[in-house]
């Protein structure tokens, strides 16, 4: 399995990559991950015996990059709250 950091679209990424993959597993990671990462995906190869890619990408705010109408739903909250008072 290799690995290999890039920057995809803006974002740091961490990919490891088995030969002939069958498997795409995509997952935001943070900072606090680092560390764990190798360890988790050595896991990951030992219980499943399929060869994959990870490709993980880096997420600092958690809830405003992974939540896509967030601003939207803040909107909201905040008519609502202004019509009921």
């Amino acid at each position: 399995m290799t690995k290999t950091r890039s920057n995809i679209a803006g974002k740091k990424c961490v990919i490891y990559a088995d030969e002939q993959p069958q498997v795409l597993l995509i997952q935001p990671v943070g900072e606090h991950e680092d560390a764990t990462l190798d360890a988790e995906i050595e896991a990951i190869r030992e219980a499943v015996h399929v060869p994959f890619v990870f490709a993980g990408f880096a997420i600092s705010d958690w809830e405003e990059e992974l939540t896509p109408y967030l601003r939207l739903a803040r909107a909201f909250v905040w008519c609502v709250n202004s019509l009921t008072k």
